[in-house]
């Protein structure tokens, strides 16, 4: 069997101080679990986000009514000038066609206003009219007091 010469072959010895050399390596921390964290947070933006939207839709929501309410506002106002100052209107009768045509503009005032109102309020639409007979009949009873 052959031989390896020793002179060759590099040979590491343990010296004195050298047997009890000291390792340093960063110390290991174990792996944190973010699962959890990250789930919390993620709910938070959702809820967040969802209530941005549920805002976002109350004023659009709210914006469309508003419109609505302004049509419907719109239209019985036309309807009311129509029927107190058109060329037939109201306003324009004196004395006892003012009393005669009073419940007919009031009557044609309720009925055109808007289904949704209250029905306080819906009466209340022809307050106009009904001043404004009042005022003629206070009129009238001035005049006739006069004479």
């Amino acid at each position: 069997m052959p031989q390896v010469p020793t002179s060759f072959v590099p040979q590491v010895g343990v010296s004195g101080e050298g047997a009890n050399v000291q390792f340093v390596a960063p110390g290991v921390a174990p792996m944190q679990n973010l699962a959890a964290e990250q789930q919390i947070e993620l709910g938070r933006t959702t809820q967040s986000v969802g209530q941005t939207l549920w805002r976002i839709g109350q004023i659009m929501t709210d914006d469309i009514n508003s419109a609505r309410a302004k049509q419907a506002d719109t239209q019985f106002l036309d309807a009311a000038n129509e029927i107190l100052r058109g060329k037939q209107g109201y306003m324009y009768s004196r004395g006892q066609d003012a009393e005669t045509q009073f419940q007919a503009a009031q009557d044609a005032l309720a009925e055109r206003a808007p289904r949704r109102l209250p029905r306080r309020l819906r009466g209340h639409a022809s307050g106009q009219a009904r001043r404004h007979g009042q005022h003629r009949q206070g009129c009238r009873r001035q005049a006739d007091a006069g004479r």
